[in-house]
């Protein structure tokens, strides 16, 4: 029965029914006309919306599927949590026949992954709710009962990156640039690093400048590969739409390395993705090197 059954969620939403009555749902906020849609991502389902302030200042931000279903994904785990405890507390239910309707419900979730894989591909932070839910159990979440449940995940594949948020991905992107260049140079100091990843977040979140502290200095790493990181950014953000000029800008006025008096914006533009004589050393982070190892 739907009222006692801690995965009917999970149920409903892993059908074609269940997620696309989600997410006409999500396109019925977003597309009714309350909202100014600058450009749309039909693939990832991500919206970028125009808007402006009090002060009348223009803002960009995004808005995911995966954003919009966060919260009831949220409430729906804590509520299958609940459902669970629920049946452990029933007087006529023993050790060993609680511990079969743990074993119940795992088989019921692998059964649900083994049956929906297009959907838990296209949307795999479903499948990170499910896996929390097994983790929480295996950890004796419940009374001390602890298991070593494991989901077979393998018919999946998965890529990291899609499972990644926005700041997640600006970590993944320029993490490398608080270590060490092929030369065994520091690249930049921890100070100016986290000020840099505190930009570029803010950045990314509202595709305008954040309020400069000051700028970032000289970093010990080629230009070429400093502008290509960006370019792997906005490839990781934006796919195949219309570049952003606003990446240009903020390269401009955060970076010391790009000076407008000796590096044109036409010319920043030209070569923005042109990574033909950048060297893919080991120090720089993966999800470049991935895109330096399809030239």
């Amino acid at each position: 029965m739907k009222a006692d059954n801690p995965i009917y969620f999970f149920e409903h939403i892993l059908t074609e029914d269940g997620i696309n009555s989600m997410i006409k749902k999500f396109r019925k906020k977003y597309l009714s006309g309350e909202y100014t849609i600058s450009s749309i991502d039909e693939e990832s389902l991500n919206f970028t919306i125009f808007d402006t302030d009090s002060d009348g200042k223009e803002h960009f931000y995004n808005v995911s599927f995966q954003d919009f279903l966060k919260p009831l994904m949220k409430k729906e785990f804590y509520n299958s949590l609940s459902l669970i405890k629920q049946y452990y507390q029933r007087e006529d239910i023993s050790n060993s026949g609680y511990q079969t309707y743990l074993n119940s419900i795992v088989n019921e979730i692998q059964y649900l992954i083994n049956n929906n894989l297009k959907i838990l591909r296209n949307h795999p932070y479903i499948l990170a709710s499910l896996e929390e839910l097994i983790k929480r159990i295996n950890e004796g979440y419940f009374y001390g009962l602890k298991n070593d449940f494991r989901l077979d995940t393998r018919d999946l594949k998965i890529q990291q990156k899609d499972y990644m948020t926005n700041p997640e991905i600006v970590d993944a992107i320029f993490g490398y640039l608080s270590g060490y260049n092929e030369k065994k140079e520091k690249i930049m100091d921890d100070s100016q690093f986290d000020l840099m990843i505190s930009y570029i977040k803010y950045f990314v979140d509202n595709l305008d400048m954040p309020q400069l502290k000051e700028t970032i200095k000289h970093i010990n790493i080629t230009k070429e590969l400093l502008r290509f990181s960006f370019y792997v950014l906005h490839k990781e953000l934006y796919g195949t739409n219309k570049r952003k000029r606003e990446f240009y800008d903020f390269m401009y006025l955060v970076f010391d390395d790009f000076d407008k008096n000796t590096l044109s914006e036409n010319s920043l533009h030209s070569k923005f993705s042109v990574c033909k004589d950048i060297q893919n050393e080991g120090f720089i982070s993966p999800i470049i090197r991935g895109y330096l190892d399809k030239r």
